[in-house]
């Protein structure tokens, strides 16, 4: 499966891929904290998945999947009806934003509950990209 960050830096992509996969589960565990420090989610199946990626039981964070996905949809949903409101002129811009990075933010935790490693790392990075635009920021914590 191609991923997004493959299309966005395939160098980054390929380094991620030739890693220990380990290595990548470290690193969606950043890059998880890193996402959610641009967004402001409140809700409360974050900690919960948060606290299995930190103690490494990753299998144990697929519970959540349900949950996150339900959050994800519902985030997602706001996104695009305040998009239809600022571009009707019916919202700030600023609220559209917040939104985006809230709903890519779940996003990135629901795709570190991927069994691949290598998708759940990358898609994640992808996620956090999005809401920073800040590539570098990106690399330096999969490069840590």
């Amino acid at each position: 499966m191609e991923t997004r960050l493959e299309l966005l830096d395939p160098s980054l992509a390929k380094k991620i891929k030739l890693s220990d996969p380990s290595k990548r589960r470290a690193s969606i565990l950043e890059i998880c904290k890193y996402a959610l420090s641009h967004a402001r989610l409140d809700d409360d199946v974050v900690p919960k998945i948060m606290a299995n990626l930190e103690s490494r039981a990753y299998i144990q964070a697929r519970q959540y999947k349900r949950a996150v996905e339900g959050l994800f949809n519902e985030l997602e949903s706001r996104q695009l009806s305040l998009q239809k409101q600022v571009n009707a002129g019916q919202a700030p811009l600023q609220d559209f934003q917040e939104a985006y990075k809230d709903a890519r933010a779940a996003n990135a935790l629901l795709f570190s509950l991927d069994a691949d490693s290598y998708i759940a790392l990358s898609e994640a990075a992808y996620e956090a990209y999005s809401i920073t635009q800040d590539l570098k920021a990106i690399t330096d914590i999969l490069s840590s």
